[in-house]
């Protein structure tokens, strides 16, 4: 799981790195108007790496304060978030499950 998150990091790192070559090249070449759509490519690419990391922490922060509050309704979905996350929530799962399991006895 945690070398399919640094994959996709990495991934999405260098396109918006590729995409910032492409707009220094597209300013000295005046090319205005391409220069515009690759600028909105990326903000719109930075926008979704922060919501990537975002969500991820957002899983574990949920997770976490499910153990803290000893709420143990709370379930992660494998699905939810794709393949490179489904073990690690099943895990999650797994993990409430033992805690609620050791509190009733």
């Amino acid at each position: 799981m945690i070398k399919r998150f640094t994959i996709q990091i990495v991934i999405r790192t260098l396109l918006i790195l590729g995409s910032c070559v492409l707009f220094a090249i597209l300013t000295v070449s005046a090319f205005y108007i391409t220069m515009v759509g690759v600028a909105i490519l990326i903000v719109l690419q930075v926008g979704f790496l922060i919501s990537y990391v975002n969500n991820t922490n957002y899983s574990l922060s949920k997770f976490l304060n499910a153990l803290k509050n000893e709420d143990y309704s709370v379930y992660f979905s494998p699905t939810h978030k794709g393949d490179s996350f489904a073990a690690v929530f099943n895990d999650f799962n797994l993990i409430i499950a033992n805690y609620k399991r050791n509190k009733i006895e």
